[in-house]
């Protein structure tokens, strides 16, 4: 019984080094070679205290206020001799294994608290200006830490676990002043805006973006018009000239691309500034696609014209006009290649 009590400890501080793997949190965990016969008995009734330090930058230079953690208690901690330290789950499914998935464990974990809302201690906080929180009286077990609100340009970090207490450095005995160290996810903003240029441009045509989000997710956005809503990779948003699409919160290094459908279509060229790159941290990416139509423009007046078919002709007039066309067509062209390079 005692052999199995340890081998069964074993493994779950394997899992806990392979879980913070996972989420690639900072957190304290229990050394895998910790000699379970040299730690003492936890004592019933024992509280420990964790503290979580939210910084973007591993200088602890830039804290994160304002972010809200909950942390929920999936385990208890043996306390007799043949299950000292070993975690005890709380319920059915939350039983730890090696390939956990973070986001997994985490709504096995939600889905067992909906059925049993009192299942186990849980406790929520808000991050202080100088980039922590503490849990206090915290009962002694393994607890999923997950970040439930989150601030400007952050998205919400990689829920992980922890235990409360952990072994000490010298392994022989339990620190019950627990700190972790949650991982940031930070972002940066996109703005898309539709511009019209041309004598012969109309603010009621209709234009479709297709936006590529090389990141899995849904984002927060002001659509054109100024309604809320979402926008997800490959989402097609319709938009008028002067019009424009914001989306918030894309993941760092995220690469962007927009595409109009109707591109130099209906007697309109499409010029792209900015239309791809990459997402940067607490900034804005500004995209622009700009559409141009011109009526057919001589550089002369009808009175020349006129004037020129009277004298010389209207066959040579009609070619002239057409070389004076073609130049200024070729120009264009370029000038719209220069633009996209």
């Amino acid at each position: 019984m005692e052999t199995e009590g340890k081998e069964r400890m074993r493994r779950i501080l394997k899992f806990i080094t392979a879980f913070a793997i996972i989420t690639g949190s900072s957190m304290p965990i229990m050394a895998e070679e910790t000699e379970v016969e040299k730690m003492p008995v936890i004592p019933e009734g024992a509280t420990g205290s964790l503290t979580l330090r939210y910084f973007d930058d591993s200088d602890e230079t830039a804290p994160i206020p304002g972010a809200v953690f909950e942390i929920i208690q999936v385990a208890d901690i043996g306390r007799g001799v043949d299950t000292n330290g070993a975690y005890i789950p709380l319920a059915e499914g939350l039983e730890f294994t090696d390939d956990a998935v973070a986001e997994d464990y985490e709504a096995k974990v939600l889905e067992a608290y909906e059925a049993n809302p009192e299942l186990g201690y849980t406790a929520e906080g808000t991050i202080e200006e100088d980039g922590t929180f503490t849990f206090t009286e915290v009962p002694a077990g393994a607890y999923l830490v997950r970040n439930t609100e989150t601030v400007r340009y952050h998205i919400t970090s990689i829920p992980f676990l922890v235990s409360v207490p952990e072994t000490n450095e010298t392994q022989d005995s339990w620190n019950f002043d627990v700190t972790a160290y949650p991982k940031p996810n930070l972002a940066g903003d996109l703005s898309i805006r539709k511009t019209l240029s041309g004598d012969e441009a109309s603010d009621t045509d209709v234009f479709s973006f297709e936006i590529t989000i090389s990141d899995a997710g849904s984002y927060k956005a002001v659509l054109p018009g100024g309604t809320e809503g979402t926008v997800k990779n490959g989402d097609v948003i319709s938009i008028k000239g002067g019009q424009s699409i914001v989306i918030y919160d894309l993941p760092e290094h995220s690469d962007y691309k927009v595409v109009e459908l109707e591109a130099n279509q209906n007697g309109y060229r499409t010029l792209y500034k900015n239309s791809e790159g990459k997402i940067t941290y607490a900034e804005k990416a500004d995209a622009e696609v700009i559409n141009n139509k011109e009526g057919v423009k001589t550089g002369v007046s009808t009175d020349d014209i006129a004037l020129g078919l009277s004298v010389i002709g209207g066959g040579l007039a009609v070619l002239i006009l057409l070389l004076y066309l073609h130049r200024k067509s070729k120009r264009e062209q370029k000038e719209n290649d220069e633009t996209n390079a």
